[in-house]
């Protein structure tokens, strides 16, 4: 079943988008990816959403029994370099997750994704 969303189509795309890159002798060249990246066995779900020249991207993976998630966002100026800051997560903030739809909620998760990748989200949550 599908779990990568959004601007990324492969698991090959996530890891490029995360890490700085520069062009070297004409050649886009990217950081290595650390070794707390997650691995494609251990992703559970993935979404890189957003407008125009705005994004912003969500992971969620398990490893070693524990659960992992990580956020990026960016204006049109960068992208998600040096946003990679993975953090243990539990299933009940996952299920806090509620997409908020009051003016007073600044942050709204997932908000410029998919609603198929919104609804995989919920999907993998709820079965967790």
């Amino acid at each position: 079943m599908q779990n990568i969303f959004g601007s990324w189509s492969a698991y090959e795309d996530i890891s490029k988008d995360w890490f700085d890159w520069n062009y070297i002798d004409g050649v886009k060249t990217y950081k290595p990816t650390p070794n707390d990246f997650p691995k494609e066995e251990e992703l559970l779900f993935a979404s890189y959403g957003g407008r125009s020249y705005e994004g912003d991207a969500f992971m969620l993976w398990k490893r070693d029994g524990k659960l992992y998630e990580c956020h990026g966002c960016h204006c049109s100026c960068y992208g998600l370099e040096d946003q990679f800051e993975p953090e243990e997560t539990s299933l009940e903030a996952l299920k806090s997750k509620e997409k908020k739809t009051s003016e007073k909620h600044y942050f709204h998760f997932l908000d410029d994704h998919d609603e198929e990748a919104i609804a995989r989200y919920w999907e993998i949550v709820s079965s967790l």
